[in-house]
């Protein structure tokens, strides 16, 4: 009933025949550490539940309550006959990792805190680092004596090793009482951040409102006409479970990527922690240009934003690529016959069983979404029509870069020069421990013997084990691009 480009107003069992297919994809690309999270409203979150503990196993979920409304929303809910909606869920199911990162924070306690022996560190309160001598156990390898500057001792359970005590105590850490014969605590200062467990409640991560808020200082004004299609997550909240649940150098993929939260607060965390995370956003929407895009180019320049300004340039600088897939529609617009002829064309769409059952495999096989052989003679100018705004236009086609993922070449490097007459795009790799070189050119009067030189010298210092070429070519032991290209294309997947 909606104009949203996900449906969903499905019945339960469709939404959950459709939720399925992909988390169970899902949990196939990740690592055995990997950790998924899905943000979840009332409507179906008891579903959800149930669904992954199906695929994950009935210990593996966890489920966590955001507080997602700001304390300003009452107007908005004043209608409401029962309890108004101030939270949603984050779902958390896990492969086989062994635990959570600690979540990094100011201490939040609600007592008071003070300062009895004026440490330069400001106020603090004292936390309990022991268990009672009678609860304690004797051959835990954190149990021992400790002395108080009074000369007390206490021997009992820690919460750490002795020599990290002893570092505690020496850095005025350890609170021994007023008189300096108590049981010894932690000052867990006011204003240091800590390391604490993660809660299953989240509150003040970030609310819907501010991230309207910081979405629109971003981007602008000029996008609140869409901002509650869009939907934004405070950066805030997404950064809070990045930093609970990925490494330093984890991959973090986001499937329903919506307003590009996601890559903001990755690279918010890693200017914070100096890490090296990567971000992997997949949109079918058409604002992938007009918000996702502008939105990493921002935040990459600058965290700070007001009315579509950067307020400093303390951003952390990104590379990143992008890639459009082939859709369906597209494929269609590109199936021609081979004569060309107007008449057989036109049956394309009045004898669409024919078409299906044999027109794919003879008369229209030579079409370009089949991969026509000839054109990458001419490799740098592949082109596809393609539907775009409901407007067909013509769009080059990467051919290397699909090649390499293709091939499922780790790519160390590429080169580019102009030499023959003509462009040369080098490209190196590894593949199966094995030094792969490919090598793309026109081949359009081509000099095959000063061709050769080229392409070996550039190769020379590689010493690559194999060598892919586009077009015909008289280097040694050379494979050509073009068949294996189209077997791997459409290579049958069982």
């Amino acid at each position: 009933s909606d104009d949203f480009l996900y449906k969903d107003n499905y019945r339960h069992s469709s939404w959950l025949t459709m939720t399925e297919n992909r988390l169970s994809l899902a949990r196939e690309l990740m690592r055995e550490d990997g950790i998924f999270m899905s943000n979840i409203d009332d409507n179906e979150v008891d579903f959800l539940g149930i669904l992954l503990k199906d695929i994950f196993g009935r210990s593996k979920t966890d489920k966590i309550i955001w507080k997602k409304a700001s304390e300003g929303r009452w107007g908005k809910m004043k209608n409401v006959k029962t309890f108004r909606k101030d939270h949603e869920y984050i779902i958390v199911a896990y492969k086989n990792i062994e635990e959570m990162n600690k979540l990094k924070e100011k201490p939040q306690f609600k007592h008071k805190y003070g300062n009895p022996d004026n440490d330069p560190r400001g106020p603090y309160k004292v936390g309990s680092i022991s268990r009672k001598e009678e609860a304690s156990d004797p051959s835990h390898p954190n149990y021992y004596t400790v002395t108080s500057p009074t000369g007390k001792k206490f021997t009992r359970q820690w919460d750490f090793p002795k020599d990290k005590f002893e570092r505690l105590n020496k850095d005025g850490r350890i609170y021994w009482g007023k008189d300096g014969n108590n049981v010894p605590g932690l000052k867990i200062f006011l204003n240091e951040e800590r390391e604490v467990t993660p809660y299953s409640v989240f509150i003040e991560k970030g609310t819907n409102t501010e991230a309207k808020e910081e979405f629109l200082n971003i981007l602008s004004k000029k996008f609140e006409n869409i901002i509650d299609k869009l939907n934004p997550k405070p950066s805030t909240l997404i950064k809070t479970l990045l930093q609970i649940s990925t490494k330093e150098k984890s991959f973090i993929l986001d499937f329903f990527a919506g307003s590009g939260t996601t890559a903001h607060a990755v690279m918010k965390l890693n200017k914070e922690d100096g890490g090296k995370r990567k971000f992997i956003l997949i949109e079918m929407a058409e604002y992938f240009d007009t918000v996702i895009i502008p939105r990493i180019k921002k935040v990459a320049y600058s965290f700070n934003w007001e009315e579509g300004k950067p307020q400093d340039t303390d951003g952390i600088g990104v590379f990143f690529k992008y890639h459009t897939l082939e859709q369906y529609e597209d494929a269609l617009e590109n199936i021609e016959f081979e004569a060309q002829d107007k008449e057989q064309q036109k049956l394309l769409f009045e004898l669409p069983n024919y078409f299906v059952k044999y027109m794919l495999e003879w008369e229209t096989k030579e079409s370009r979404t089949f991969l026509k052989i000839d054109e990458l003679k001419d490799p740098f100018n592949y082109k596809l029509k393609i539907i775009e705004n409901y407007q067909q236009k013509i769009a080059n086609v990467d051919l290397v870069e699909t090649f390499n993922y293709l091939l499922g070449l780790n790519v160390k490097g590429y080169k580019v020069l102009k030499d023959n007459g003509r462009k040369y795009l080098f490209v190196f790799g590894e593949k199966e421990g094995k030094r792969i070189a490919i090598v793309w050119r026109s081949i359009k009067d081509i000099d095959f013997e000063k061709d050769k030189k080229v392409i070996k010298n550039a190769l020379k210092d590689f010493n690559p084990d194999e060598i892919y070429i586009n077009g015909d070519a008289v280097v040694e032991g050379f494979r050509a691009i073009e068949p294996l290209f189209k077997s791997l294309m459409f290579e049958k997947v069982e």
